[in-house]
Parts: structure tokens; C-alpha cells; sequence
């Protein structure tokens, strides 16, 4: 028999309003005829603010009064921040659904005022994570414009408006928060009493890359707990339920569970899908001290002869000994120095000439992380990655800036893109296969110009096996290629002679 109204219930906070209401909306759209009852509880987590969220004396501080009224059934539906919730809610619920899942990866602001201090030797950071401050630690410092500075943490407690009020009025230069409840409290701001746009015109913001940064199991995802025996609401979850967040979620805790950790360990797990690509990373340290660090696509059957190679059947081993490309720098110093208010795409670490200094108003994103840290040396505040995946059609970042600004793309003077103008920084003079071909079998290439350049010197390598990155070489490489069973992709050079050439 089909029960006409059920009841909602969810933390007090915003954002836990928010999210159920999230799931209500798509309830309703699925059975119009329902009727919903939201209702709110203060978790032990909220009522105790003093405690210790790294030492936590048990988990699900704030899950586990919402879930003991799912298992008294007092409520029907429990929606969660899916991060929060321990594997298992209670003796007798467990997590159903889930929404289609939000950006997972963290996301940094930092006070423009500490920009101005470059050789400030200490940066102080907002978080109680345990996860966040050892990654952050590590990490950071080859992302954040400053010369020779460590960073230090120091704890903050609240939702996501007391945190970053908390920040704007204290001495701390940053804070890192998860974006996903960043981009909910922008999209339903009537909701939250915080103003977003204090915080921008105060804060630069940083995206930091989850093939180095992963986060917590289950960040960005909303959890749908329902009593064991309630078919009637296990049955209205299955139907809106997004069942490649939930494999993501349910992958990321059993990682996490494998390590021994908790939700409050020094673990940082993602799953992620990219251009169709599903991707694993995770990176932190162990209950018993051993540092860990993975970052590869799920399905890592690289080619359909999975046997190592000898390096002499392979191309290239040493990228130097073995092409020559020659560049030319195309003068577009006034072009480029004129941009602001802009979002510009950085392709290489060197496409910009020692007389150009770009406006520190511009959003500037990097094709991967070698050109992240080259510009970050430089001087630059850099605000996310492709991280050498591939480009975007969509950076998700459309909550961070406005809505019609302009999109440019430093390359080459041959490159195309669908979403961003390119203004070229070089041209490609030359290149020079310094090898014999004939005789190799497997190779890796970097650009479509320098396959071109290698098959015009030996035709009969379209025969081999052939490997790139997850960018345009590889659509490049895939219109070629007649037996796409011989194309695959791995992350980079490096990792293509690590996972098939023989040492």
C-alpha cells in the first residue's frame, strides 16, 4: 500500500536543511502524489562543540542521533552529509541512495591580504582534519606562490557560515572547506545567513587536485538512510538513486576501512570520473605509521598484451636522446598582459615569455600540475588543474566567478579548443626523431605533431602499440589507428615506462 507522506529529518544546520530538501525535491518529482514532513535534530556533534573531532571517542558524532530515530522508526528518512556516517549507521538501518554527487575535492581560500606578504615564512590554515592537515603540510607548499614558508594549522569547529565567519575575523590566512558545501550554500543562499560575496572580494580560492589531494570517503555525496523494514521507502530510494555516486562512496570507505582508518584518520580517498575515465586516488597515513600514496585509472589494463617490454622494443626511454623539438616564442606580450577579469588556460609551463605578467584579477587554470608548481614559482596564484586528464568541458567552477567572463587558452598556434579562444605563445619550428623506429614496437607519444613527424619517418610503426596521455593526443591518435585494441592511455611518460617496460 503506498504511504502518501513520510518524514525527513536531518542536523539542524543549513546545509543539512538544504540536502534534504534536495532529496524531498526528487522525491516529489518521482511520486508526485507524496506528502513530505522535514524535521531536525541537534547531533551530539553540534551540542558538544569543545570536542576533539581528531579524537573523536566514537564515530558518527554527528550521524548518530538521526540515525536512532530511523531505528526506533520515530522518522522514515535520514539525510546525511555521506562523509559523516560510519559504515554502519545502526543495527538495524543502513544507507539506500544516494543523489547524483557533488564536486568531492576541497577547496582552499586564502586572504588576499597574506597574497601581498610573499615572503611571509608561515602560512596558518583553518581545519580540524586530520586528513587535511597532514596532506596540506605535504603538499601545499609546491601549490601556494610564497618562497621558503611551512605551513601551520590550527583547529576551527561549527557549520560551514560559523567557519568562515570564524576565519574572516581571526589572524588565520586560510581555510579549507569542502566545495561541494561551498557550491550548495551559493546555489541556495536564501538559506544560509552568510554573505558569499564579502568572502570573494576578500579571499582568493584554490581547487586543490585529487589525484594529490584526495578527500574524505564519501565527500560531496548525500546519504539516504531508511529502516531495514521499510520496503515502502527502500523502494522510493532505489528509484532516485544515483548508482555511480553510490559505488564511488561505497569503494572510498572500504579503502579506508582497509587501511584500519576511520572518518577521522589521516586518509584522504576519492573516486572520480573524468572524460568517462574512472580514477582512484588515496594518500595519507596509516593508524600504524606507514605513508601511502596511489593515484591511477580504476581499470588499469593498459594494453591488450599486458607483458612487460624490453626498453629497446619501446619509444621513447629518454624523451632528450630521442626527439628534438624545436619552439619559437610568438610575441603576444601586450595581448596577453592586457587580459582581466579573464579565465586563462595554461598548456605548458613555459607559455608565457619573461615580459609578461599576467592580472592577478584573472582565474588561471593549468593543464597539469608540473605547470602548476613552474607557475607557483613564479609568483602566480593558481586556481585549479586539469592534472594532465584531459580538458574540461565543464570546470564546475561556474559558483566561483561570473557567469559570462571570457576564456582563453596559451598553446600552441595550431591548437583548437570548443570552449576557450587561444591566444598562441609558440609555434613549432622543428622536430627530429633521433631513433631508428623500425625495430621498436610499443611507443608513447606526446603530441600529435611529433606522431606525425615519427610515422613519417617509419610508416610501418602504425602496426605497433601506441600510448599517450588523456588529452587531445589521444582522440588525435584514435583517428589514426585502425585497431584501437593497440591505444591506451596512462598518466604520463613516466608511467608508461613504469607500469610496461622492464627495468
Amino acid at each position: 500500500m503506498f504511504k502518501n507522506s513520510i518524514k525527513i529529518i536531518s542536523r539542524k544546520s543549513a546545509l543539512a536543511r538544504v540536502q534534504a530538501m534536495m532529496v524531498g525535491s526528487e522525491l516529489e518529482k518521482n511520486f508526485p502524489k507524496i506528502s513530505i514532513e522535514y524535521k531536525t535534530i541537534t547531533s551530539s556533534g553540534d551540542r558538544n562543540m569543545n570536542e576533539d573531532l581528531a579524537n573523536a571517542s566514537e564515530e558518527g558524532i554527528f550521524t548518530k542521533d538521526i540515525s536512532k530515530s530511523i531505528e526506533i522508526k520515530q522518522n522514515d528518512i535520514a539525510v546525511h552529509s555521506w562523509k559523516d556516517v560510519p559504515i554502519n549507521p545502526s543495527k538495524s538501518s543502513q544507507i539506500f541512495g544516494t543523489l547524483k554527487r557533488g564536486d568531492p575535492r576541497d577547496i582552499l581560500f586564502l586572504k588576499r591580504s597574506t597574497l601581498k606578504q610573499r615572503t611571509k615564512k608561515e602560512i596558518t590554515l583553518l581545519t580540524s582534519s586530520p586528513r587535511r592537515i597532514f596532506n596540506g603540510k605535504k603538499t601545499l607548499p609546491k601549490l601556494l606562490p610564497f618562497n621558503k614558508y611551512r605551513i601551520k594549522t590550527n583547529p576551527i569547529r561549527g557549520n560551514i557560515e560559523t567557519r568562515l565567519e570564524k576565519f574572516l575575523n581571526s589572524d588565520n590566512d586560510g581555510i579549507i572547506i569542502a566545495k561541494a558545501a561551498f557550491d550548495r550554500m551559493t546555489t541556495y543562499s536564501d538559506m544560509f545567513n552568510f554573505d558569499v560575496s564579502y568572502l570573494m572580494d576578500n579571499t582568493k580560492w584554490m581547487i586543490l587536485p585529487l589525484s594529490i589531494f584526495p578527500t574524505a570517503p564519501g565527500q560531496g555525496a548525500i546519504a539516504i538512510e531508511a529502516h531495514i523494514e521499510n520496503t515502502h521507502c527502500i523502494k522510493m530510494i532505489n528509484d532516485i538513486n544515483d548508482k555511480i555516486g553510490f559505488y564511488q562512496v561505497e569503494e572510498e570507505k572500504e579503502i579506508l576501512n582497509m587501511f584500519g582508518g576511520g572518518c577521522h584518520q589521516k586518509i584522504g580517498v576519492a573516486s572520480w570520473k573524468r572524460n568517462k575515465i574512472d580514477f582512484l586516488s588515496y594518500v595519507g597515513k596509516t593508524p600504524d605509521g606507514k605513508i601511502i600514496s596511489y593515484f591511477d585509472r580504476q581499470k588499469n589494463n593498459y594494453i591488450s598484451n599486458s607483458e612487460k617490454v624490453k626498453s629497446s622494443s619501446a619509444f621513447p626511454i629518454k624523451l632528450n636522446d630521442a626527439i628534438q623539438v624545436e619552439r619559437k616564442m610568438i610575441k603576444n606580450d601586450q595581448i596577453v598582459s592586457s587580459l582581466k577579469n579573464s579565465f586563462i588556460y595554461l598548456s605548458r609551463k613555459n607559455v608565457l615569455s619573461e615580459n609578461v605578467k599576467l592580472h592577478e584579477n584573472n582565474i588561471l587554470w593549468t593543464s597539469g600540475l608540473r605547470c602548476w608548481k613552474a607557475m607557483a614559482k613564479k609568483g602566480y596564484w593558481i586556481n585549479g588543474s586539469s592534472e594532465s586528464l584531459g580538458e574540461e568541458k565543464n570546470f564546475n567552477i561556474q559558483n566561483l566567478m561570473e557567469d559570462q567572463i571570457d576564456r582563453y587558452k596559451l598553446s600552441h598556434k595550431d591548437a583548437i579548443s570548443n570552449t576557450m579562444k587561444i591566444i598562441p605563445s609558440y609555434e613549432i619550428t622543428k622536430i627530429q626523431i633521433m631513433e631508428q623506429l623500425d625495430d621498436k614496437t610499443h611507443f608513447f607519444w606526446m603530441s600529435p605533431m611529433v606522431f606525425e613527424a615519427a610515422i613519417k619517418k617509419s610508416p610501418n610503426i602504425l602496426d605497433g602499440y601506441h600510448a599517450c596521455g588523456y588529452g587531445k593526443t589521444y582522440d588525435y591518435i584514435k583517428s589514426k589507428i585502425k585497431d584501437k585494441s593497440k591505444i591506451s592511455r596512462y598518466l604520463s611518460l613516466n608511467h608508461w615506462k613504469e607500469k610496461l617496460i622492464e627495468n
